[in-house]
């Protein structure tokens, strides 16, 4: 019963993180049909596309977080190797597990401490200044959604490794 819950929140989390990325992809392709009529406008026009800045400094932040846990679940971050690639297979093990226990850590706090300005946004209803007042709320949630769904992620690599460490040191005491 208990595999079949793990199970069914795996599924669900998928679909999210990949839903993620889709949405970060979209979000790139508004930046460059907003971005180049900016610069066109600038250029030949002299004139900029009104709201541009304003628009892209939320679609970054939209871009930059949302799809972070797909990145982590493809190991697709930017990794240095140097020393870790000379260590032995279980050492190199623990580490890994390390970095992930403590990156969870790490972007757990920075979940809540987002999640904490994200509430204080949304009470006063913050907007930014430009050629119109935008809610920048919304994007700030969707900052802590993300570092959420990041969070997870670092947990779940985490305990796939601890099942990977174990299944390493069952096997190599059977043999």
């Amino acid at each position: 019963m208990e595999n079949i819950k793990t199970n069914k929140f795996l599924n669900v989390y998928e679909k999210i993180i990949k839903n993620n990325a889709v949405i970060t992809g979209i979000c790139i392709m508004i930046m460059i049909f907003t971005i180049v009529p900016d610069a066109l406008g600038r250029k030949f026009l002299g004139k900029p596309l009104p709201g541009t800045l304003e628009i892209n400094e939320m679609l970054m932040v939209i871009i930059v977080f949302m799809g972070q846990a797909w990145t982590q679940r493809e190991k697709g971050h930017v990794k240095c190797e140097v020393i870790t690639s000379r260590l032995p297979e279980r050492i190199r093990g623990v580490v890994n597990l390390t970095i992930w226990f403590l990156s969870f850590l790490f972007f757990g706090l920075l979940t809540v401490a987002t999640a904490t300005e994200s509430y204080y946004s949304f009470a006063m209803r913050e907007t930014v200044w430009g050629v119109a007042r935008l809610p920048i709320w919304p994007i700030k949630m969707l900052l802590v959604f993300g570092l959420g769904m990041l969070c997870i992620q670092m947990f779940l690599d985490f305990l796939t490794g601890c099942k990977e460490q174990f299944l390493q040191s069952k096997n190599s005491t059977t043999n």
